[in-house]
């Protein structure tokens, strides 16, 4: 959590949504999670009233585009300046990073519970919504991380413990919606295991 604390130093105002979107593209689907978070930028971005906060971790061997790094990078998601999504792919991200955070494991269960309190602390909303983007492989998980040594994911009951963390931290008695932009993660299974 301390490597969020310089990010932003003063809480912004009350929204009506925050959107928390944990992006790990440190895989064969680098270049179709960057499209995803040009979307939300095409999309117009942060308002006063829908926060769109990403953490988007990056892969050494598969994309080129935006420059090419490869570390882990926090955002809220500004308009798309660029217009490029139909002669580039993926399109320029033109959203400025809050924060560089080096190589982080996005499937250890730390990274995701400080990303959401750090999201849920310094954006507050009536709302909010947790957006989770990688491979997924249903009772076993999501968020493969192909620069972790251990090949590290997130699994079902972690998943389970980081979100009831996450909300005591900050008060709150359940978040708004799950949106799993990654297969097989829509299974029973899943929810029941999430939702314990």
């Amino acid at each position: 959590e301390a490597i969020y604390s310089s990010v932003l130093p003063i809480s912004a105002p009350m929204a009506k949504w925050t959107i928390l979107a944990y992006y790990d593209a440190d895989n064969n689907l680098e270049s179709g999670i960057m499209y995803d978070m040009d979307e939300f930028e095409r999309g117009g971005g942060s308002t006063e009233s829908v926060r769109i906060l990403t953490l988007l971790d990056r892969a050494v061997d598969f994309d080129t585009s935006n420059g090419n790094w490869t570390d882990a990078r926090v955002y809220e998601v500004g308009a798309d300046k660029s217009n490029d999504v139909i002669t580039t792919y993926p399109p320029t991200l033109d959203s400025d990073p809050l924060a560089y955070l080096g190589e982080i494991d996005m499937g250890d269960e730390v990274n995701l519970l400080n990303f959401l309190v750090w999201g849920m602390t310094m954006y507050p909303a009536e709302r909010y919504a947790i957006s989770l983007n990688n491979h997924g492989g249903a009772w076993a998980g999501t968020a493969w991380d192909d620069s972790s040594s251990v090949h590290n994911n997130l699994t079902v009951p972690e998943m389970a413990a980081v979100f009831n963390r996450a909300l005591q931290e900050v008060g709150r008695s359940r978040f708004d919606l799950l949106i799993n932009d990654s297969c097989l993660m829509s299974s029973m299974e899943n929810f029941a295991g999430i939702s314990s």
